[in-house]
């Protein structure tokens, strides 16, 4: 596993999700976090209370690869989005490198 950089995702809140999501991704961007565990747990330690409960499965038991992008369509589906939003924030749009225009 790869060292965890100083990325502080804010706290995880159901009730939108794709802001959240953004906002997650503009902090790995910012800390130029590239790397699939590294998104993964961090991502995963934004959640706190009953959300853990709902995606500890994929915690306990990631795949071997793509670990974030499965753990964020599992999140997803969890929290019940509408499929618009669904198809607004379930692609790869992981800015890595780029900036936002």
């Amino acid at each position: 596993m790869s060292v965890l950089h100083k990325i502080q995702i804010v706290q995880f809140y159901p009730q939108d999700i794709g802001p959240w999501f953004i906002r997650a991704e503009t902090e790995c961007s910012a800390t130029r976090t590239e790397d699939d565990d590294t998104q993964f747990y961090s991502v995963f330690r934004a959640f706190n209370g009953p959300a853990v409960q709902q995606i500890a499965d994929v915690i306990g038991y990631p795949p071997a690869q793509a670990k974030y992008n499965h753990l964020k369509c599992i999140i997803t589906e969890h929290f019940d989005v509408p499929e618009k939003e669904k198809a607004k924030y379930s692609g790869d749009f992981f800015l890595g490198s780029k900036k936002p225009s």
